[in-house]
């Protein structure tokens, strides 16, 4: 796989000269003007979460909205850590998933998830390591909410954080015991 920051597009000049001079700079620009126009403007590359949306759409049948959502908060927390930026959005879309569905408890499911997660070409050692990767930053952020919940309790205890605890999160979200 390339790295899209390593690459630049060729400047017009250097179009003009591919074209053996069959067009001209201005011609160049407008018809690159023209595609903007079409396009709206909407460029962008794919993002975790566009990877992680196809990766449900195929697993329609195994990822519920718990799993899904899930996966988009561990993916959100990767959003900001630079050490999760030594892996492509597919590779942390992937381990976000199976992250997630590990948590859940869905085990019946996980042999298909992981068959159309592999389907990214990603070994099992890679989507391992951002699976640890995800599992440590989401267990910083839980002692995180912990220590702030105990200091205004005023009250100071050793909590533990493990895979089960994945889903704390969600239930203070969205208010479920």
């Amino acid at each position: 796989m390339s790295d899209q920051s390593t690459l630049a597009p060729p400047v017009a000049g250097t179009c003009v000269m591919i074209c053996h001079c069959q067009l001209q700079r201005q011609d160049l620009l407008r018809m690159e003007r023209i595609v903007l126009d079409v396009l709206e403007f909407r460029l962008s590359s794919p993002s975790s979460y566009t990877f992680l949306h196809l990766l449900a759409q195929a697993c329609s049948s195994c990822v519920t909205p718990t799993v899904l959502s899930l996966a988009m908060y561990v993916s959100e927390l990767a959003i900001l850590e630079y050490d999760m930026h030594q892996y492509t959005h597919s590779c942390r879309a992937g381990a976000a998933l199976l992250l997630a569905q590990l948590s859940v408890g869905a085990a019946q499911h996980l042999p298909h998830v992981a068959g159309v997660v592999a389907g990214l070409g990603y070994s099992a050692e890679e989507l391992s390591s951002c699976m640890g990767c995800l599992l440590a930053l989401q267990g910083a952020a839980y002692q995180h909410t912990l220590a702030a919940a105990t200091a205004s309790q005023s009250s100071s205890s050793s909590v533990s954080c493990g895979v089960g605890d994945l889903l704390a999160p969600l239930r203070t979200k969205f208010g479920h015991a």
